[in-house]
């Protein structure tokens, strides 16, 4: 009988076939949206609206108004007047300025109302009082 080996035989393999150790698959993360109740839509009414325009026109009927006080009880013959625009167009271009910067809804309106006011005195007169043309 043959004799019996005592180590066993192993296939030597080169280093090229060596398996490469895997890098881990990048974790992908999938999120999905919570279910949300449906948002209420207001319906709109095609009859009505014109609330801001309500509070533009109360705001220029009320500045006009204070214009024509100033300019009755003599408050606007103090300011200082630009020749061409008159008294009633400093004011408007002097309220515009403060509304610019800072000064609210309040000057914005009494911008408005000496500007209309001085363009309706302009095209009835051909003149704006307190404009000094010489």
């Amino acid at each position: 009988m043959a004799k019996k080996r005592k180590a066993s035989t192993a296939i030597a393999r080169p280093t090229y076939y060596a398996q490469p150790t895997r890098t881990p698959a990048p974790i992908v993360r999938v999120t999905v949206p919570s279910p949300k109740k449906a948002k209420r839509r207001a319906s709109h009414s095609s009859k009505g609206g014109g609330g801001n325009f309500t509070k533009t026109l109360m705001g220029a009927a009320l500045t006009t108004a204070l214009v024509g006080y100033a300019e009755k009880s003599g408050i606007l013959n103090n300011l200082p007047q630009i020749p061409i625009i008159g008294r009633k167009g400093t004011l408007a271009v002097a309220a515009y300025f403060w509304s610019k910067n800072g000064g609210g809804q309040i000057a914005r309106d009494v911008a408005m109302a000496a500007a209309i006011l001085s363009a309706y005195e302009f095209s009835k007169d051909g003149t704006i009082s307190g404009a000094d043309y010489t």
